[in-house]
């Protein structure tokens, strides 16, 4: 017997959650982070599902904030279960701006999705999830990596329109400006924002430590200026993060585009393995 149950309070969630997110714990690092974080930002937390078979909790997702309100499927979801999983949903009025499984789960989600639901689907993402098991090389010595600091605002504004212009290119560029303070301001804020400067101090590039879970920290928010590349400096950064990952006892975890093969090759002459892919669909309404 399958029975869906729905969770909005956060410990009730996380008593069934934590056993089956953390026995795939790098695959599910989105899933998982976020509802981490929900324990002190609970608003990141829309919704937690679970799926009980026979009694016993067997599968989670989660609905997230993110675009709205984003379903993110746990590691171990099939094709078998998402009749039940869409039934439940659409009984519920359950509405969703986007969908983050992996590759045939997500598809076969959003083709069905849009046969009860007046809108269309789009690709916004076509991820691979890396993990470095062991730090290659530590030998940059010219540069600083050092946390950003509120004195540093113009200088991560700067670059984190740079990374969100990269990331999304068919977002038109006022939607990026409209937002880019409160992405540089939190990039700030959370402290495990960093900066890479030279010895003159110069500000190179920036990285940033996403998410924590218990045995990962997950990297995002790479950028480097254009006038900056081809120099070495995204190498120095990821070199010089990871290493400092591994100081603290955690493995470094990471999302590539799949469209981006200069990145994909940095990524993985580091040391960096692929684990897992993933594509993120968003929902358009129909016009």
């Amino acid at each position: 017997m399958q029975q869906i149950k729905s969770y909005t309070n956060y410990q009730k969630f996380w008593y069934f959650a934590k056993p089956i997110l953390l026995q795939h714990e790098a695959q599910n690092n989105l899933a998982l982070g976020i509802t981490l974080r929900a324990e002190h930002k609970p608003e990141q937390l829309k919704l937690g599902l679970v799926l009980f078979i026979n009694g016993q909790a067997s599968k989670v997702a989660i609905i997230s904030a993110f675009h709205g309100g984003t379903l993110i499927l746990s590691h171990t979801w099939e094709l078998a279960d998402l009749c039940i999983l869409q039934d439940f949903l659409i009984s519920n009025e359950v509405v969703l701006h986007g969908v983050v499984a992996k590759v045939g789960l997500s598809e076969e989600f959003a083709q069905s999705w849009i046969q009860y639901n007046s809108v269309s689907y789009e690709l916004l993402h076509h991820t691979e999830m890396l993990v470095m098991e062991q730090l290659q090389s530590n030998t940059v010595t010219q540069y600083v990596l050092r946390q950003a600091l509120d004195f540093n605002l113009k200088v991560v504004t700067e670059h984190c329109q740079q990374f969100l212009l990269d990331i999304y290119p068919q977002a038109p560029q006022d939607e990026i400006i409209a937002s880019i303070d409160t992405v540089a301001q939190e990039f700030i804020a959370g402290r495990f924002g960093f900066i890479l400067e030279d010895n003159s101090k110069n500000a190179l590039g920036i990285i940033e430590i996403i998410r924590q879970t218990p045995n990962y920290q997950a990297i995002s928010t790479v950028a480097v200026l254009p006038i900056n590349r081809g120099k070495g400096y995204g190498r120095a950064l990821i070199t010089m993060i990871c290493a400092q990952i591994f100081k603290s006892g955690k493995i470094p975890l990471l999302f590539v585009d799949k469209n981006n093969p200069l990145t994909m090759h940095l990524y993985y002459s580091l040391g960096f393995a692929a684990i897992s892919e993933t594509k993120h669909y968003i929902f358009k309404t129909a016009c």
